[in-house]
């Protein structure tokens, strides 16, 4: 049995498959489609919301690593520029580590080609077009996150969400007992 060496420090990190995709859609640009999809404002507040979240993980986790503005089809697209917006929606273009940057680029472009409408929430989802890895960054950074944004000024929403998702667990919870008994029977 042989032991697998030890990745040498002066070597460049690996990055994933997933940020250089990612990075090599910046460059490209916004395809026609997304520009249209990414007009509707269910979708516009739902990758709002998702920067804001990214970005409190990233404040909390990422405070020692460089941050830039994110740059992303979503931020050519105006979205995070909408006039009006109050809250924790009125944010700006997030500000975040390069890691979070192509976590939220990759999340933003799920959103917008989400084939379910409405959308349901993603950890609730049967479908799951994230990938593995993006599915574990996710849900990571949505548990350290979600009970943060609490003290950042997302208490009414985050009381909307908790709502939604017991009604919405409690049924499709109710549903799968169903669907077990007829398949039994």
């Amino acid at each position: 049995m042989t032991a697998t060496p030890l990745p040498d420090p002066a070597s460049p990190p690996v990055r994933s498959r997933t940020a250089d995709r990612a990075r090599a859609d910046r460059q490209r640009g916004p395809s026609p489609r997304y520009l249209r999809e990414v007009q509707r404002p269910e979708i516009r507040e739902d990758i709002r919301t998702l920067a804001f979240f990214v970005r409190v993980n990233c404040d909390g986790n990422h405070r020692t690593l460089p941050r830039r503005p994110h740059e992303s089809h979503a931020v050519t697209a105006g979205v995070y520029d909408d006039p009006g917006l109050r809250g924790v929606q009125a944010h700006g273009v997030p500000t975040l580590c390069q890691e979070c940057s192509d976590h939220l680029a990759y999340g933003e472009a799920r959103r917008v080609f989400c084939p379910l409408d409405p959308k349901p929430f993603c950890a609730e989802c049967e479908i799951h077009c994230f990938i593995a890895a993006e599915r574990a960054w996710n849900k990571q950074m949505m548990r350290y996150s979600g009970p943060r944004s609490l003290f950042h000024g997302y208490a009414l929403e985050g009381a909307k969400h908790f709502a939604l998702s017991v009604r919405r667990y409690s049924g499709t919870y109710v549903r799968r007992i169903l669907q077990r008994e007829n398949a039994s029977a």
